[in-house]
């Protein structure tokens, strides 16, 4: 009986414990479910070319640049796939940053935004609203749709452009971007973006182009290691992988192409000068 008094209070204890956790954990859940989402964040999605941009290098300069030139035209190739199908989404994106999520639902939000002072283009298409939607699918995924709005289009004036879903820390997901057709058309899928951003910052991007164009299958591998930057690029047109590799801090780098240099490396320096690759240290 003594054992059966000591019992009683001990299990009153226990169920008040499990009780207390218990609504610990639905306040904790119901806060997250009630919170809008971080934003995609654009660095993750972006690919940084700083090196090759117009005026790096100076051909009537000193010195042989034919490694670095050879890497800037394929680099040309994938900042134009890049511009084609992924470019609009970041410049949106940061737009949209700044906008206020607005709740449509327990787990849904919204972001819109009118771009009247700066236009975006999409083939004939120039864009005037934007609408970002975002939906909490469980406790680590969630499912993001963009929408775009056109004088060119009837109706509502508003096309998918891009579908995709995303982890709860929106650290990583995958994107498929949709043609910016008339309205009636049937939406094609243009491309798929696979990305992710670790805690230093670090992102790896994969982006294939699905639509039937000179760059249908073809394919990105991007990523880096601090200052360190990776390309991958599979043309298609060229059945090839050609790989690039440099540092955006002091601009040395090498390609290596089945279709130059007899398949070897070949590298550059800091001033974009010919050097043999065990002068470089990326």
């Amino acid at each position: 009986m003594k054992c059966l008094k000591r019992m009683i209070p001990e299990l009153i204890l226990s169920i008040g414990l499990i009780f207390m956790v218990s609504c610990s954990d639905s306040s904790t859940n119901s806060t997250q479910q009630g919170k809008a989402p971080e934003f995609p964040p654009v660095k993750s999605m972006a690919m940084d070319f700083s090196i090759f941009a117009s005026g790096q290098s100076d051909s009537s300069a000193a010195g042989n640049h034919d490694n670095y030139e050879a890497a800037a035209s394929s680099i040309s190739t994938v900042q134009t796939m890049m511009s084609r199908n992924v470019n609009l989404t970041l410049d949106l994106l940061e737009q949209a940053d700044t906008a206020k999520a607005e709740e449509i639902g327990d787990t849904k939000w919204q972001w819109q935004f009118t771009n009247e002072e700066n236009e975006e283009q999409v083939g004939r298409a120039i864009i005037r609203k934007f609408r970002l939607v975002a939906e909490r699918q469980s406790d680590d995924q969630l499912q993001w749709d963009l929408f775009l709005s056109s004088p060119v289009l009837q109706s509502n004036g508003e096309k998918h452009y891009l579908s995709g879903t995303s982890n709860n820390a929106v650290t990583e997901g995958i994107w498929t971007y949709y043609g910016f057709g008339r309205a009636g058309q049937t939406s094609q899928a243009w491309a798929t973006l696979d990305w992710e951003m670790d805690n230093d910052k670090n992102v790896e991007i994969e982006l294939e182009i699905l639509a039937n164009s000179s760059f249908s299958g073809s394919k990105i591998d991007y990523s880096t290691e601090g200052p360190v930057r990776i390309i991958v690029l599979n043309n298609s047109t060229e059945d090839a992988d050609v790989t690039i590799k440099f540092n955006s801090e002091t601009k040395a780098g090498f390609i290596k192409s089945p279709n130059y240099n007899n398949g070897n490396k070949a590298c550059w320096n800091g001033d974009f000068e010919n050097v043999d690759c065990s002068e470089v240290t990326l």
